[in-house]
């Protein structure tokens, strides 16, 4: 994984951080944007693999969600993630009539794009992720029942 995604200080805070609801600001340019792609990765679908690996799971229940205001940014999001995501997992499908990616391990990375505040109505097994072309990130750790 280093190899692919080596997190800069604020990323690595932002990564190891247990709060529920974190914000993150700044300017074009620090990384908020790949912190936010990359969070499900480094904080859940690593520990998946390696669970459905050893034979623990048969499948993960585990599901993020990554969304952005704007459907051009949310593309460019998405061409970053065509990138990444298969060279952590060889098997990651992309299913575009979803815009989601579903590892081989079952776990879902799924995008979207936020017209008004009721564009995403959460499933319990959702991790949202938001993304704003403004100057701050939310990273919300929704645990379902």
């Amino acid at each position: 994984m280093a190899d692919l995604y080596t997190p800069a200080p604020v990323q690595q805070e932002f990564h190891i951080c247990t709060a529920n609801e974190i914000l993150l600001g700044g300017a074009a340019g620090p990384g908020k944007s790949l912190a936010l792609l990359m969070d499900p990765i480094q904080t859940q679908l690593i520990g998946e693999h390696q669970r459905w690996q050893r034979g623990e799971i048969v499948e993960s229940a585990g599901w993020a969600l990554h969304l952005r205001r704007e459907f051009p940014r949310l593309e460019q999001t998405i061409e970053r993630a065509h990138r990444l995501f298969r060279q952590f997992d060889s098997g990651a499908r992309w299913e575009a009539a979803n815009q989601r990616y579903t590892f081989s391990c079952g776990y879902k990375v799924q995008f979207g794009h936020v017209r008004t505040k009721n564009s995403w109505p959460l499933s319990e097994k959702q991790n949202p992720m938001i993304d704003s072309r403004l100057v701050w990130l939310f990273k919300s750790r929704h645990t379902g029942g």
